[in-house]
């Protein structure tokens, strides 16, 4: 059975969509990483930080993508946000999912998502 980190609702504001407004106003985006970690037993019984992923570095790189960069469509803002974290820390796999709290549309709804799934190596 695989092991795996997992962030839920990462919460940064950025300046993603295809609304002039969206991009100049900027808007809440929440954030859900899912990071599978093969070696998880092995780390867990060294119960070090130098042999496991330091989850505070796997935020930073979530938040500089989304504050940072801009992105017209949010799975574009996902697929990059894989492939930093997959660059960075070869996993196995990652998945991410991207929600827009408010999209600016005139139905009721609480949010929009998209999931992806990367594999590497």
């Amino acid at each position: 059975m695989p092991d795996f980190l997992r962030l839920h609702n990462l919460q940064f504001f950025g300046h993603h969509g295809v609304h002039p407004e969206e991009q100049i106003l900027g808007q809440e985006f929440q954030i859900d990483v899912e990071l599978h970690l093969p070696n998880l037993k092995e780390t867990a019984s060294l119960d070090t930080l130098n042999h496991s992923v330091d989850y505070v570095d796997v935020i930073g790189v979530v938040e500089e993508t989304v504050t940072k960069e801009r992105f017209k469509l949010i799975e574009s803002l996902a697929e990059e946000i894989a492939q930093r974290i997959g660059q960075h820390w070869q996993p196995p796999s990652v998945m991410i999912r991207v929600r827009k709290p408010h999209p600016p549309i005139a139905t009721q709804l609480d949010s929009v998502e998209v999931e992806i799934i990367r594999t590497f190596g």
